[in-house]
């Protein structure tokens, strides 16, 4: 409460938000209980047996919350701090890592010196400036400034296709963001974002899929490497994909296999949000989804059934409330 009264009362922008509470705690040194939180270890006993699992609690993951402590000792000039001594070993040594990260690279956007001067309010030439020039966490909070401008479309352009192909991952990340920010459909950066749907990283992939969708660019080949993609990889990327695909009209038949196993397996692992995006394609796609459902489900229990039926109907009923609100 004293954080976030105190950034009321200063008026500081998105004062409201749990991260940016987490942010300015340790900022202003009142950081060290949040350690604490950062990873909270649980353990249920079933009989003889003991099971252990570790759960965040809090705001800011363990590496955003250590790499913010890491800042705040950095802006201080104090290279060497030992208050990380007072945590526990986990947040201590990711401290130690981010602190010698910034030690030896100085890569930061923010800095002491200037954080009185409207770091934020730039004209776009500047933020296109930055975005090349500038280390890696200036270049991403650079692209993060872009904006839908008709006049700097081809400049941006040739950045993102440029921050799409970097070898940094969260740079990549933030340039699919900046792209679907800023509904940049450019055939080149649209040629780039589909080329990710192969990267390597589960997380660009599936940020890919939702970007390839909201710009309506999900084309015939990357529907094919989407369908590939079902079952390789965890349920981030489950989700993904088969969001990507119910958004699509029509799919060739060899997609609906892929579909059809991939139901099964949300079926199977009671993720009904899953589910109902599986019974959404499926619905979109057949004349008669019903059939389709009992066929796939046949020597399954019938509470298989009952929950596609339930998914559809309940999709069917939520298409006509937005119907009538858009009439």
């Amino acid at each position: 409460m004293i954080v976030t009264d105190f950034l009321l009362d200063k008026k500081f922008p998105l004062w409201h938000l749990p991260d940016v509470i987490d942010t300015a705690t340790v900022a202003t040194g009142l950081g060290l209980p949040l350690s604490e939180f950062s990873f909270v270890e649980k353990s249920n006993r079933f009989g003889e047996v003991t099971e252990w699992a570790h759960t965040q609690k809090g705001f800011l993951d363990q590496k955003a919350l250590a790499y913010t402590f890491a800042l705040a000792a950095w802006i201080r000039n104090d290279a060497k701090p030992t208050w990380p001594g007072n945590m526990r070993s986990d947040v201590r040594g990711a401290i130690k890592k981010a602190l010698s990260y910034l030690n030896k690279t100085n890569d930061s956007f923010f800095r002491a010196e200037t954080a009185a001067s409207g770091l934020l309010d730039q004209p776009q030439e500047n933020w296109l400036q930055l975005a090349v020039s500038g280390g890696n966490s200036t270049q991403i909070i650079s692209i993060r400034q872009f904006k839908n401008d008709e006049q700097r479309t081809a400049e941006q352009s040739e950045i993102l296709i440029e921050k799409l192909r970097s070898p940094n991952r969260a740079i990549v990340l933030n340039a699919i963001w900046a792209a679907e920010k800023t509904q940049n459909k450019t055939p080149d950066v649209v040629t780039e974002l589909r080329a990710l749907v192969d990267y390597p990283d589960e997380d660009v992939k599936a940020k890919t899929l939702t970007t390839l969708v909201v710009l309506d660019e999900m084309d015939d080949a990357t529907v094919d490497r989407t369908a590939d993609l079902l079952g390789t990889g965890g349920s981030y990327l489950e989700f993904a994909a088969a969001y990507a695909l119910a958004s699509v009209p029509t799919v060739p038949d060899h997609v609906l296999l892929p579909m059809n196993k991939g139901m099964l397996r949300a079926l199977q692992g009671c993720d009904y949000g899953l589910v109902a995006h599986f019974v959404a394609a499926f619905d979109r796609w057949l004349d008669k989804p019903e059939a389709h459902f009992a066929e796939v489900l046949a020597g399954e229990g019938p509470e298989y059934m009952e929950i596609v039926m339930e998914a559809m109907e309940h999709n069917r009923n939520r298409f006509v409330e937005l119907s009538e609100k858009a009439g």
